[in-house]
């Protein structure tokens, strides 16, 4: 009985050690990315505002449409979606009770909140939750990206930016802003049509838009990213660090053991864990307000995640 254990477990360490490595194949090109926009800002070639604006209208309704026209809701995916806004909102209390305590101005106390708050669930989150869970856990990871962390950057992001922007907009404003978001937009059309196909070519057209966001995003980001400026901007980042992807997690953790678990545990840990969103950081150098503190936390953060998920992944089970 020993040896066969022995087997078993020598047998499953390979299996762990196989999905590691293709996670790190997986996550690679993101951070060839990433630097790809850094030396592009070096040489002279730093137009994130160009892409940034394509993002915006074209690369992410796309995806939206493409993800969302075919995500399939049952009572397992409503508790997916509590526990994702569970994290969303403890995240965003943290950020900002770290950001009154350091007497940050309004604009900067934006940018904390939000990066405490949204994950960076697909571009990150996918391909770590399928390499350890594989597509049934890409499927909790869709529905926990798509009615959690994107519902609550459409909605709470534009308020939280038109807040920290100063402007003292009325709610029919805000919610006209919101109405005209391109991908909030994008969203509706889908769950309009809900499991409708479109023609091949337009299908196709879809598909190859969406492909476009996760190059063009983290380019972007590495774009405007300047470690030098991050200075400013130590403690805030190293505070929206830490409650993003380890009080957050935590906190989602405990709450899952006291209630004896659920078979997406594992799947709902590590997207909680996962760093700053880097739409947060599109939209805040669309906005111009505290983007470095914002392209900071992603920045550092897509780099602590190839250590810090599989640690909370480990964990979660």
């Amino acid at each position: 009985m020993s040896e066969e254990n022995s087997r078993y477990n020598a047998l499953n360490k390979s299996f762990i050690d196989i999905r590691f490595v293709w996670m790190i194949e997986q996550l690679l090109p993101i951070m060839l990315l990433f630097v790809t926009g850094v030396v592009a800002r070096r040489l002279g070639h730093g137009h994130s505002v160009a892409l940034v604006d394509f993002i915006l209208y074209f690369s992410f309704p796309a995806l939206i449409l493409q993800k969302m026209r075919f995500a399939q809701i049952g009572f397992e995916s409503i508790k997916i979606v509590l526990f994702a806004w569970l994290a969303i909102l403890s995240g965003l209390l943290l950020g900002w009770l770290g950001g009154r305590l350091m007497g940050l101005d309004r604009g900067r106390l934006a940018a904390l909140m939000l990066v405490s708050a949204l994950g960076n669930t697909s571009f990150l989150g996918f391909p770590m939750i399928e390499a350890f869970y594989g597509e049934e856990g890409l499927t909790g990871a869709i529905l926990y990206d798509q009615f959690g962390s994107f519902l609550a950057l459409m909605i709470l992001g534009t308020i939280i930016l038109s807040w920290g922007g100063g402007e003292r907009a009325s709610m029919t404003t805000i919610l006209k802003r919101i109405a005209l978001f391109p991908p909030f937009i994008a969203m509706i059309v889908a769950l309009l049509l809900h499991g409708v196909r479109f023609p091949a070519p337009v299908e196709r057209l879809v598909e190859m838009l969406a492909a476009t966001l996760l190059p063009l995003v983290v380019v972007a980001v590495g774009m405007r990213l300047s470690f030098g400026a991050l200075r400013l901007d130590v403690k805030p980042i190293a505070w929206a660090l830490m409650v993003k992807m380890v009080v957050v997690p935590a906190i989602v953790w405990m709450v899952l053991k006291i209630g004896g678990g659920a078979p997406w545990s594992g799947v709902i840990v590590a997207e909680s864990a996962m760093p700053a969103m880097v739409m947060v950081a599109v939209l805040a150098m669309r906005a111009g307000m505290a983007a470095e503190l914002a392209l900071g936390a992603v920045g550092i953060g897509m780099l602590a995640s190839f250590i810090v998920i599989p640690l909370w992944i480990a964990l979660a089970g």
